[in-house]
């Protein structure tokens, strides 16, 4: 996608100042959510907050499939074909990442871009974006969404009539 845009070049139609406030306003945070407290994570041997397992990166590096370079050169992809010799670094760094509750900062960036969906190009409303983020970053978060769906799933926390985004059900279901 990237290198299609790129031979493309900019149209120049649609302002920039305009584009920028748009992106603002598409992150600006709502009101405060009414969020109902867990149990404390603070427990010896919690099962969010246990040591990242070889068996788990492993899992998780297997459906990395994208091809699409991050600002790093290196693609989701690759990480994947290089995960069995670089699973001792992953090991201390998703694990140092649980422990202190840091990442280098350098691996969170993730480059956007904007594509043209439909209608006038100077209407920002009418672009979709795509997120290409660092393969290592896409790693760690791919290590916990798993870990907390599946701590949810084992302790009924999601609403029942929840299909989205859960294994085992699907649009058919929820009609």
């Amino acid at each position: 996608i990237y290198g299609q845009m790129k031979t493309r070049g900019h149209s120049g139609t649609l302002d920039v100042g305009a584009f920028a406030q748009h992106c603002r306003n598409l992150f600006a945070s709502c009101a405060e959510p009414n969020l109902t407290r867990l149990e404390s994570c603070q427990q010896e041997n919690h099962p969010l907050l246990r040591p990242f397992s070889i068996d788990e990166i492993e899992a998780s590096a297997e459906k990395m499939k994208s091809k699409a370079r991050s600002s790093t050169g290196f693609s989701p992809f690759v990480l994947k074909k290089l995960a069995p010799n670089l699973m001792p670094f992953f090991l201390v760094l998703f694990n140092n990442a649980l422990l202190t509750l840091t990442f280098p900062i350098h691996l969170l960036e993730a480059a956007v871009i904007f594509l043209h969906k439909k209608g006038t190009k100077s209407d920002p409303n009418n672009y979709r974006s795509i997120v290409l983020e660092n393969p290592f970053l896409k790693l760690l978060t791919s290590l916990l969404t798993t870990r907390v769906s599946t701590f949810a799933e084992e302790n009924h926390l999601f609403p029942e009539f929840q299909f989205g985004f859960r294994r085992g059900r699907s649009t058919v279901g929820a009609a």
